[in-house]
């Protein structure tokens, strides 16, 4: 049990929310994985399971979402005359329309009224949680997530709470990441997934279409080509037989 996020108000005012069940659901090896898209209550999580050094988070920099927002209703704040004159601008021939509760309605808006931050004090806002053992990401990471917005809220930090680390996991995550790069290094798989993302890239780069038809099936075919060898390299390294265009694989394969 122990402190699991800190929340800081409007008016810099600080509460720790606190797990209060000693219990243990599970005492041995753990590791989270995330990714670009894990936002809000997961970097929370992994926030926390990093802090505390109960288990290793494999993948890449999440999202950066550390902000929390309430919806208010526009009718419980706007003076009830207001609403009648915005009312009637907006009816027929001046006349307000109004619903069946005979009230006009203004909608909700969602305003930002406080931040997240860790145990050790880091907003999960703007930078998110960085792995231990980083994996390649298939979501740009200069388009997607709170640092590429330009209004995004800023990273800042608190005091850290008053929390004890179960373990001190510094050499264990040396030794993870050299035997994880270690293997990447040999990796056919890997290195294949490496090289779609540089083709991803590549072709998001691009910025125009051919309309030639002869030049559209020639690029069709050698991407098609290209994706069939791919596939037997791969199927080969797993001594399994190669393929031809057309072939259905079976799933379990």
């Amino acid at each position: 049990k122990g402190p699991v996020v800190q929340i800081k108000d409007l008016k810099n005012e600080v509460d720790v929310n606190e797990d209060t069940d000693p219990g243990v659901a599970w005492d041995g090896p753990f590791g989270v994985m995330v990714d670009r898209l894990s936002a809000s209550a997961s970097e929370i999580f992994a926030g926390a399971i990093q802090d505390y050094g109960r288990g290793i988070i494999f993948g890449t920099q999440t999202y950066g979402k550390g902000t929390v927002q309430s919806s208010i209703k526009m009718d419980d704040i706007v003076n009830p005359s207001i609403l009648q004159r915005l009312a009637a601008l907006v009816g027929k021939n001046g006349v307000a329309t109004k619903p069946a509760n005979n009230q006009p309605q203004l909608g909700l808006i969602n305003l930002t009224m406080a931040k997240f931050y860790r145990v050790n004090g880091s907003s999960t806002q703007h930078k998110g949680v960085m792995p231990d053992i980083n994996f390649p990401s298939l979501y740009p990471l200069d388009k997607i997530g709170e640092d590429t917005e330009k209004s995004a809220l800023p990273w800042d930090t608190v005091n850290k709470s008053n929390y004890v680390p179960v373990a001190d996991l510094s050499q264990t995550r040396a030794e993870l990441v050299k035997l994880h790069d270690q293997r990447m290094a040999s990796s056919l798989d890997y290195k294949t997934l490496q090289q779609d993302l540089a083709d991803l890239k590549k072709r998001e780069g691009e910025n125009f279409v051919s309309l030639n038809e002869v030049k559209l099936k020639k690029e069709r075919d050698s991407l098609e080509a290209k994706s069939l060898t791919k596939t037997n390299m791969l199927r080969s390294s797993r001594g399994l037989p190669p393929v031809k265009k057309g072939d259905k694989i079976k799933k379990e394969e």
